[in-house]
């Protein structure tokens, strides 16, 4: 099988975990897509790494960038549920959030270019909460 045909798994784990984001609204199905995206991402690693002159290359580049905010962005999403659902209490949920935003905001920073819309608005979600508790001081 030729790369562009194992890649095509990709692609499809991609699209497979994006529409388990799309149907998520509780910890756990968050969190199912956080492994569907996690998954993805592990084996496209795999891929580029045994083909690195496809590194940074449309599409590839933009299937494992995806993959990659997608597990942040599921996670940050489980811990918001968690704090509506009272699982978590807020220091927890801020000290959870707080790294995971500022990676997934530098991700989308470098390769949003890569991200469809609803993922973007998705992130724009995370961007307000982040600021807002930023706003919120340290402590």
């Amino acid at each position: 099988m030729d790369f562009n045909e194992q890649w095509r798994t990709i692609a499809i784990a991609r699209e497979k975990a994006e529409g388990l984001l799309t149907q998520a609204n509780t910890v756990d199905l968050y969190l199912a897509a956080a492994d569907a995206f996690r998954t993805g991402k592990e084996q496209a690693d795999g891929l580029l790494t045994q083909n690195p002159d496809a590194k940074g290359k449309f599409p590839y580049e933009g299937d494992f960038r995806a993959l990659e905010a997608g597990v942040l962005l599921c996670e940050i999403l489980s811990i918001i549920q968690k704090l509506k659902d009272g699982s978590i209490d807020k220091a927890q949920a801020k000290t959870d959030i707080m790294p995971r935003s500022v990676t997934l905001l530098n991700l989308r920073a470098d390769h949003g270019r890569f991200f469809d819309n609803t993922f973007n608005s998705r992130i724009n979600q995370i961007e307000k909460i982040y600021q807002k508790l930023l706003q919120q001081g340290a402590g």
